[in-house]
């Protein structure tokens, strides 16, 4: 699932970055609807990161009160929290915790360069003007 979302936004950001020198002015227009869109990417996988942190504790204490009411012995905090932390629901949420950091990840980079896409374009604009001067 991590390489299927990277693959996808490795694909997009290649596209979005492609520069054709016949709508130069065009893809300049654009950039400002890139960095929203990317920025709207990174914004809803930290929204997902959030909830899935929120669920983490919650399945984390629904799963140390059931052992603290089934277990015939009693177990310290920590020892608990190990336990707990070893079920495959908690790992299974931490693994899709990973894979939003990955993606937030990216859509910091993508939006770094998008940013700096501008500056670029801006430069190859005057580059052309100098070259019909």
């Amino acid at each position: 699932y991590v390489m299927e979302i990277l693959d996808k936004y490795i694909v997009e950001l290649e596209q979005d970055l492609q520069i054709d020198r016949v709508q130069l002015e065009e893809k300049s227009m654009m950039v400002p609807g890139i960095k929203g869109k990317w920025l709207s990417k990174m914004i809803r996988h930290k929204r997902e990161l959030k909830n899935h942190e929120i669920l983490l504790e919650e399945a984390k204490s629904k799963l140390v009160k059931e052992m603290e009411k089934t277990s015939d012995i009693a177990y310290n905090k920590p020892t608990l929290d190990r336990i707990v932390s070893d079920h495959e629901l908690i790992k299974k949420i931490k693994k899709s915790m990973d894979t939003e950091r990955l993606a937030i990840e990216f859509c910091e980079r993508a939006l770094t360069i998008v940013s700096s896409m501008s500056f670029d374009v801006k430069n190859i604009l005057e580059g052309y003007k100098l070259e019909l001067t």
